[in-house]
């Protein structure tokens, strides 16, 4: 799978702006650790809505579909990849649990 990925810049003088992003393929085992993360993600906002089990894997899809999104956006240079994806699902997680509440 190909992304577009942010990578470190060197800057020069004031105001420089970054340069063209690089693409960059994620690995079997990077999207193999985001769907599991995703995942996990997916049933425990289940549980905690008190949704029923089989709702879990559409929560599951909603927050993968939005990490895969935003991915494009992540900056290896400000942290890993699970970091990122830490953070975006736990974002997204929230704007789901007020969608169902």
């Amino acid at each position: 799978m190909e992304i577009q990925m942010n990578t470190p810049e060197k800057y020069s003088g004031l105001g420089a702006q970054p340069g063209p992003t690089a693409r960059q393929a994620l690995s079997r085992g990077d999207i193999l650790r985001l769907a599991r993360r995703a995942a996990n993600q997916g049933r425990r906002l289940q549980r905690k809505l008190g949704l029923p089990d089989h709702m879990a894997e559409d929560l599951q899809q909603d927050l993968l579909v939005d990490l895969f999104a935003r991915l494009p956006k992540y900056d290896p240079a400000r942290g890993s990849l699970l970091s990122f994806a830490t953070i975006v699902l736990r974002h997204q997680s929230s704007r789901l649990a007020k969608r169902h509440c």
